[in-house]
């Protein structure tokens, strides 16, 4: 809402206005966000379900199963933190805490009697985490346009 004279919003100094800066043609982060989001339901997609295997392969099909998930919900994450951030850390730490916490909490409820914990699945989660950051920080500094001037 804009004051009668300023042409600004009541309550904000010159000086207030200056620091609130938003880049010119700046569209909020949607175009991003829905190309992070498709990008991370085509990686879920790749999925097969898993079934219960006597043996913990560290290649078994229960394996691929968390590395594609977590892939997903860690690309997802940054992708939802294109939104939020405007610098690429804030947007991995999103995606790579979404992912491991998701994660996280599968093995403990595993741990709890509802399945079995494996140190092996959580390793290819940790693994996939990585990969689905990985994956859409390449595409962010090759596809976006640079909105900050984060510390490098």
């Amino acid at each position: 809402m804009e004051s009668a004279g300023g042409g600004q919003p009541p309550g904000l100094s010159d000086a207030d206005n200056a620091r609130i800066c938003v880049p010119e043609g700046y569209d909020g982060g949607l175009p991003r966000l829905r190309a992070a989001m498709c990008i991370a339901v085509l990686l879920a997609l790749g999925t097969a379900p898993a079934r219960a295997q006597e043996r913990d392969d560290w290649l078994g099909t229960d394996k691929l199963l968390h590395f594609s998930v977590s892939t997903g919900l860690a690309a997802g994450g940054y992708g939802a933190g294109l939104a939020l951030f405007d610098c690429e850390l804030e947007r991995a730490l999103l995606g790579g805490s979404l992912a491991l916490g998701v994660g996280t909490a599968k093995e403990l409820v595993d741990l709890a009697g509802a399945g079995d914990a494996s140190f092996r699945d959580f390793t290819w989660d940790v693994i996939g985490a990585a990969t689905g950051v990985l994956i859409m920080w390449a595409v962010d500094l090759l596809f976006l346009p640079r909105r900050c001037a984060c510390a490098r």
